[in-house]
């Protein structure tokens, strides 16, 4: 893949994606891997500089924000795929005091993982 600046990615995306799976705590648990770590993580594999690899990932971040924001779907084969859902208004109840509440209708962005990543989270 070739980005902005003449500097490239050699190897496959969802390498990156492997190693944050196998990311993991001293006593074994998963741990998270925050935007600072992700660009870290670019610019050590892919051997580029940190600004670039910054740059890259909050470039995508905003055109992944961008494109739900209007009501467009992101499809990244292999991986899965971001969309909105939309979620009608409807009447609740306060739990504490019982009180009947209209909840006002949202949206909120979804994501479906790819069978790729399923069976890679899976270890098939």
């Amino acid at each position: 893949m070739t980005l902005p600046g003449a500097w490239s990615i050699s190897r496959r995306p969802s390498y990156f994606f492997e190693q944050a799976l196998h990311n993991r705590c001293a006593y074994g648990a998963p741990r998270s891997m925050n935007k600072s770590e992700l660009i870290q993580a670019l610019s050590e594999k892919s051997g580029i500089a940190s600004d670039r690899a910054r740059y890259f990932v909050e470039t995508m971040i905003d055109l992944m924000k961008q494109q739900l924001m209007n009501g467009g779907r992101i499809e990244i084969r292999g991986f899965g795929s971001f969309e909105m859902h939309e979620y009608d208004g409807y009447k609740g109840r306060n739990p504490h005091t019982g009180e009947s509440v209209d909840i006002k209708p949202k949206r909120t962005p979804f994501f479906k993982p790819g069978q790729e990543l399923k069976d890679m989270v899976n270890g098939k």
